[in-house]
């Protein structure tokens, strides 16, 4: 089990998240983290790990995927977008989106990448450094409940935040 953000809460309350997790499920491997930064040796088992599940999986996060119950959506844009539209458009999107994660291209430093993070209400934009060599752009994805997402409207939106 992965127990992610842990930065967030401290010791004392994953301690106590710890014992509530053993109690429900006893004997548990529990991976504490940040960022979801899991040891892929963790998160593919390795040495029991059917390569043929590998490829079941890999389909997922297909959009187009029957019975997954999800779907994703790709925004990109080579304009810069303001950050300060771009968080109230995050702020406002609708709750059938469970995710929203990419890089955006800044006016307000179009020399810096930036990263966002989005899980539901929650919502985190921070600085990666020079683009260096990448190709300047916006790429987002977003990811919700299969036939609620409104792509045009979200297009829309998202377009709005474009500078220049």
């Amino acid at each position: 089990m992965i127990l992610n953000k842990v930065d967030l809460v401290g010791p004392e309350y994953t301690k106590a998240l710890r014992g509530w997790i053993d109690g429900l499920l006893n004997r548990v491997r529990i991976v504490e983290t940040e960022y979801c930064d899991v040891p892929l040796e963790i998160l593919l088992a390795v040495g029991r790990l059917d390569p043929g599940v590998v490829d079941d999986l890999s389909t997922a996060d297909n959009p187009h995927a029957e019975g997954t119950g999800f779907v994703t959506w790709h925004y990109t844009s080579t304009e810069q977008l303001s950050l300060d539209d771009l968080r109230e458009v995050i702020r406002t999107l609708p709750a059938a989106v469970y995710r929203c994660k990419g890089f955006v291209y800044a006016a307000e430093d179009p020399n810096e990448r930036f990263v966002i993070q989005t899980v539901g209400r929650r919502s985190t934009v921070a600085s990666l450094g020079a683009w260096g060599e990448r190709a300047r752009r916006t790429d987002l994805v977003l990811i919700g409940a299969t036939g609620s997402l409104d792509t045009d409207e979200l297009k829309r939106r998202l377009d709005q935040c474009r500078i220049g």
